[in-house]
């Protein structure tokens, strides 16, 4: 099971990688968009960095999950802080935006603890040999023995 964590989360950090990369591809076009990139320039560089990361977080390598976590608490950090310091009274759109911020904070937050605690959840030695068919050598010898006393010779 905790593997199938790992890989939602990053399943999810590669969609949610997706829709900011929309995000941003929206705001250079000058289309309209429920969201805007709170600093573009740095949000290109913070995108082509996360490539970078998810290939490490795919090795278990914790440097990958920590780069990450870095740039998100860098990036959306300043912007969700800076949006609350600005106004009490929040619009939908503020608050829907920094919804999104702090699910860019959770993320890989999420992911720096996974393989921090756990660095080798993703081992595929283990999958050649599930359990439900070889983890009943065991059942099936004591099942053998039985068998073979039982055997009449005619």
């Amino acid at each position: 099971m905790n593997a199938l964590f790992s890989f939602l989360l990053l399943f999810l950090a590669i969609i949610y990688w997706v829709f900011r990369v929309v995000v941003c591809l929206m705001a250079t076009m000058q289309l309209e968009f429920f969201t805007v990139p709170y600093n573009t320039t740095f949000e290109i560089i913070m995108l082509f960095a996360m490539v970078a990361c998810i290939v490490l977080i795919v090795k278990r390598n914790i440097v990958g999950p920590t780069i990450y976590l870095g740039l998100a608490f860098a990036y959306f950090g300043s912007s969700i802080y800076e949006k609350i310091m600005a106004g009490a009274g929040m619009s939908l759109l503020g608050s829907s935006e920094v919804l999104l911020e702090v699910c860019g904070i959770l993320i890989p937050l999420f992911m720096f603890f996974d393989i921090l605690f756990n660095k080798n959840k993703m081992n595929f030695a283990e999958a050649r040999k599930t359990e439900w068919y070889f983890g009943t050598d065991k059942y099936d010898r004591q099942y053998d023995e039985r068998a073979d006393r039982n055997q009449y010779k005619m």
